[in-house]
């Protein structure tokens, strides 16, 4: 069975016009978790309409949130700054 966004045309509205524009965009969702942002962004654009997505870790610690962060970046392609400076730098 389809799950469908039922009343939810409001939040949709301004992704959406920010996806159709010419310009570079960026859409911050945040909230509480639980409440749906991400069955919300999905729903809105589809999976497929978000040049990058990444979600956080409730309870994690500033520096791990900030790793994550960064392998998403990496997973979408943009290079650490680190790795053009010949840094190394460590995983968890």
């Amino acid at each position: 069975m389809a799950v469908r966004l039922v009343g939810r045309q409001a939040e949709q509205r301004e992704p959406r016009r920010l996806h159709a524009s010419e310009r570079p965009e960026l859409v911050v969702v945040f909230g509480r978790r639980g409440v749906g942002k991400t069955f919300l962004s999905d729903q809105t654009l589809g999976k497929d309409g978000f040049a990058f997505a990444a979600n956080g870790a409730v309870g994690a610690s500033r520096a791990f949130q900030l790793q994550s962060f960064d392998r998403a970046l990496e997973r979408h392609g943009w290079p650490h700054p680190a790795s053009r400076s010949g840094v190394r730098r460590s995983r968890p």
